[in-house]
């Protein structure tokens, strides 16, 4: 289920848990943003990295997700996501594909604001 898949990555995107987010994302998924006007590519493992290290600082987040989208055409999906931080709020545009009858992450598009 497409809920879950997203319930697992913001969970593990809070506890900084790289088994869930693993568990939500395919390896070669990359994460695209715009920094400064120019395009941000976020390669799968260096996000996985950067979790690892979070986690070791202790750095646990407590935010709150909003669904505000889900659109499916057979075996693939595109999701809307609000992540809201107390500092900070992220729009998220997952791409997810059902391969082997299990929904997963293949692509993420992201909006980064402070707030």
């Amino acid at each position: 289920m497409i809920e879950k898949v997203i319930q697992d990555y913001f969970q593990g995107y809070q506890q900084a848990d790289t088994t869930l987010i693993k568990k939500s994302f395919h390896s070669n998924t990359r994460l695209l943003s715009v920094d400064q006007g120019k395009l941000d590519i976020t390669e799968m493992s260096d996000w996985l990295k950067n979790l690892e290290e979070r986690h070791l600082r202790g750095d646990i987040r407590k935010g709150k997700l909003s669904i505000e989208t889900i659109d499916v055409t057979n075996e693939t999906a595109i999701a809307k996501l609000k992540i809201r931080f107390d500092a900070f709020e992220f729009t998220d545009y997952l791409s997810l594909l059902k391969i082997s009858g299990r929904w997963i992450i293949v692509g993420k598009i992201y909006h980064f604001q402070k707030i």
